[in-house]
């Protein structure tokens, strides 16, 4: 592996390791092409993929076809009704390895000065990367040589704290609920839903959580002996639901 691209795979290590943490500065091969035309995001975007993606085909091909793959990703507005929320966002097409249109805009992140002691703003474009395994939230700073602010793994946070997986789900929960498809109460009537988790996000299901990942249980002497602490309620920002079954 040549020194320029263990640089790379290095970066790489750091963005599924340290996801929600400030990282270094992505190698910028490719900035004076940058510096041309500094508005255009999608070289920020495609500096963030170099250092993210984690296949080797796709790396060798932005690098050794930077201007082709540039060329191929597109920009769009939202359409009208479109619930973005965001008037300022855009859509980038044809993104390596990526699964739909990242989604883009620009913003103001707040970054810690170099001697610690204060903080101040920072122009970024801020990126929703959705891959086969990682669904990233990227802050890469607008100004060439791009460097990467701050990443959130949305799909997954257990790279540092692995969490032992059961070779099967002993039960599967059931909810009583509207169903997918039914808007609101007057266009249909409750079923029972079959619990539909995603084994990578949710490696142990939605009533199981490690006694050391519950906020409830902070700073507090657990004397239980299990690893999982579990429940027949799910909860979230804005949601609680109880099973019928668990």
């Amino acid at each position: 592996m040549t020194p320029q691209y263990q640089l790379h795979a290095d970066h790489l290590v750091r963005v599924q390791a340290d996801n929600c943490e400030g990282l270094e500065f992505v190698p910028d091969t490719f900035a004076e092409v940058a510096r041309s035309d500094p508005m255009d995001l999608r070289h920020a975007l495609l500096q963030f993929m170099i250092a993210a993606t984690p296949d080797s085909k796709t790396l060798n091909n932005i690098l050794s076809d930077y201007d082709s793959v540039l060329e191929k990703m597109t920009t769009s507005q939202p359409g009208l009704f479109a619930p973005t929320g965001d008037e300022n966002v855009v859509f980038v097409d044809n993104v390596p390895d990526t699964v739909n249109p990242v989604k883009a805009k620009m913003a103001y992140i707040q970054v810690p000065t170099k001697d610690g002691k204060s903080t101040e703003l920072s122009l970024v474009w801020k990126f929703e990367v959705e891959m086969q395994d990682n669904w990233y939230e990227a802050s890469v700073a607008m100004a060439a040589p791009h460097r990467i602010i701050s990443v959130v793994d949305w799909a997954s946070d257990a790279y540092l704290r692995p969490v032992p997986k059961p070779e099967e789900p002993e039960t599967t929960a059931q909810y009583l609920g509207y169903a997918w498809g039914v808007n609101d109460p007057e266009c249909g009537e409750r079923s029972v839903l079959k619990q539909n988790d995603d084994l990578l996000a949710s490696p142990v299901g939605w009533h199981s959580l490690p006694y050391s990942e519950d906020p409830t249980y902070d700073g507090v002497a657990i004397k239980a002996k299990s690893f999982f602490r579990n429940t027949t309620t799910t909860w979230g920002n804005n949601v609680r639901s109880d099973s019928l079954t668990s």
